[in-house]
């Protein structure tokens, strides 16, 4: 399908005149009075709103204040393609830059939608300097000129692609959602009432534990490869420690005890415990190994502290149970069943990806 649009009534107008750069600063976060910070690896490309954050007690350098309806563009390696609109008040990365819209030129609706637009951003990494962490700034952006329909096209425009980007959120939470299911409804309290009167087997007796690598937090945006936290994805890297598929578990924090199968090569940091397998012979598939580990429920084995752990030297004592083979190919039969379903919700999702990317390009292109 293609889109035409009519540009005839669009004007010219400097950047600085589409946006504020707003450059309130905050010197001490953990004295803010804010809930949350919200750095650049908490911002992921292509998702314009934001899901992920973390304490401002965390933060420890001086960051950047915004508002609801602001703009958070990681102008630090903009190539990444970091932007989001945010819908609370925080605190940001100073290697980020807080945008305003100026509603007499650009409505708050609009202004994500057209900085995460290829025209923008091819731009913004054009003017970008520096060479191992090239930089966007606001000295230079300011000056740079965009065509720019009208305020009435403009709200019809963004109305057509918030329409389109929650669609495709939507569908990424219900395959979240389903996966989820897994282990918390009906398949997984079956799974649980057999398990519990499965034979068992001490957790170091199958599986052998190792921790991750440090690795940080500046850099998690250092690449392509995904660096594993205690709780999934935290960042990107340029080096791997793993080229291997494991199975991680969360070692410290209010996540400890989560379990994740990691596609390699990944980086897994000193937050996850590196789970493998000495007995493969015993289990049918690494699905099947990460769905018994969550049914376990390894976070009651923390240490209850104010910072929650869990040591190698704890799971190894855990008893384990397992099912003979036959059985675990049943169950990976169910598996493979929910998996179908979560990838042709994943299958929609890139296709509608696509799409907005089309109406994108014949916006803004």
């Amino acid at each position: 399908m293609t889109f035409t649009i009519d540009k005839s009534t669009w004007k010219i107008h400097t950047f600085d005149q589409i946006a504020v750069n707003v450059n309130d600063r905050i010197d001490v976060p953990a004295e803010s009075g804010l809930e949350r910070y919200v750095g650049l690896e908490h911002l992921t490309p292509g998702e314009l709103r934001i899901s992920r954050w973390a304490d401002p007690t965390e933060a420890k350098a001086q960051k950047l204040h915004f508002l609801p309806g602001d703009v958070i563009f990681g102008r630090r390696r903009a190539y990444q393609r970091k932007v989001a609109q945010a819908d609370f008040e925080g605190l940001c990365s100073a290697h980020a830059l807080v945008l305003r819209a100026k509603p007499d030129v650009c409505i708050e609706e609009f202004l994500p939608h057209f900085i995460a637009s290829d025209s923008f951003m091819e731009r913004a990494i054009g003017i970008s300097v520096g060479s191992t962490s090239p930089t966007v700034n606001w000295k230079d952006l300011r000056h740079q000129e965009f065509l720019l329909p009208p305020i009435e096209e403009q709200h019809r425009i963004a109305d057509l692609l918030w329409a389109v980007n929650n669609h495709l959120a939507t569908l990424k939470s219900q395959a979240l959602i389903l996966e989820a299911t897994n282990t918390r409804n009906g398949f997984g309290k079956w799974l649980a009432e057999r398990f519990r009167n499965a034979e068992t087997a001490k957790f170091s007796e199958i599986f052998q534990v190792s921790s991750g690598s440090f690795l940080p937090a500046k850099n998690f945006t250092d690449g392509q490869i995904p660096v594993y936290g205690g709780n999934g994805i935290a960042g990107y890297h340029g080096k791997s420690n793993t080229e291997n598929h494991t199975i991680i578990i969360g070692r410290v924090g209010a996540y400890c005890g989560n379990v994740h199968k990691v596609e390699a090569p990944a980086w897994i940091t000193d937050n996850a415990l590196i789970v493998k397998i000495k007995k493969p012979e015993l289990f049918v598939s690494l699905d099947y190994i990460a769905l018994l580990l969550k049914v376990l429920g390894l976070n009651t084995y923390a240490s209850q502290t104010a910072q929650p752990s869990l040591s190698g030297k704890t799971l190894a004592e855990c008893r384990v149970p397992f099912l003979p083979i036959e059985e675990q190919f049943q169950i990976q039969e169910v598996l493979n069943f929910i998996q179908a379903t979560k990838s042709a919700m994943e299958f929609e999702a890139q296709n509608l990806a696509s799409f907005a990317m089309e109406i994108q390009f014949s916006i803004f292109g």
